[in-house]
């Protein structure tokens, strides 16, 4: 379920199992309103696996810097291992610097827990 960048997804064929997985639960897909949702369920499971493109930027930490440093509403989405449902929520990170070099997200939004999110979580 986990897609690393440059493994590609092959959605006809997450489309045919979305459409066998419906109808084995019973889920006529036949209807008009119907007919598009394995198409529509293949998108939706191959973006929320697909990890966003992601820099990290290092820069020295001898700036004097001695405060809480936050990033605070970074988006986070993923799937459960065992039940593989989506979760969509956000994420608050804390740091305190100390002497010498420290990793921080080059944009306010991003964050170290972007490239992690996209894998399935077995807790």
């Amino acid at each position: 379920m986990v897609h690393e960048p440059g493994t590609g997804i092959d959605l006809d064929a997450a489309e045919q199992a979305a459409g066998r997985f419906l109808r084995a639960l019973g889920i006529r897909t036949d209807s008009e309103s119907m007919r598009s949702t394995p198409e529509r369920m293949a998108r939706a499971y191959a973006e929320l696996l697909r990890p966003r493109p992601f820099d990290l930027t290092t820069f020295p930490g001898n700036e004097g810097y001695d405060e809480l440093v936050l990033a605070r509403a970074i988006p986070v989405r993923s799937v459960r291992e065992r039940h593989p449902l989506p979760f969509v929520g956000v994420a608050h990170v804390a740091t305190c610097p100390e002497n010498g070099s420290w990793d921080c997200p080059n944009r306010p939004r991003s964050s170290s827990t972007s490239p992690a999110a996209h894998r399935r979580r077995n807790a």
